[in-house]
């Protein structure tokens, strides 16, 4: 059997992606590509959720700010500013 039999059986029963793909996993895996990937996602999966937490803390925190503020007798309520957007864009949204 030639080469070019081989090639044409291989072919004709679709094994040609079935080897690349089993090549792309071989040699990711001998060269530890892949599980340096996932390692990167996973620390940005870390940061984004230690941010997020963070985030929602400061919330918490501004919003009984602002409940002691308008419960406190000697602060007028139009005298509290508004909550910045959450765009982050700098601008201020209003209370309507």
């Amino acid at each position: 059997m030639t080469a070019g039999e081989i090639a044409a059986i291989i072919t004709a029963l679709g094994l040609g992606a079935i080897i690349k793909d089993i090549s792309t996993w071989a040699y990711r895996a001998v060269t530890g590509r892949e599980g340096k990937r996932r390692d990167d996602s996973q620390k940005a999966w870390d940061a984004f959720d230690r941010e997020s937490k963070h985030r929602r803390i400061i919330t918490s925190h501004a919003a009984r700010l602002e409940i002691m503020l308008i419960r406190a007798p000697c602060v007028d309520e139009k005298d509290i500013p508004p909550w910045p957007s959450a765009g982050g864009t700098g601008e201020i949204r209003t209370k309507e």
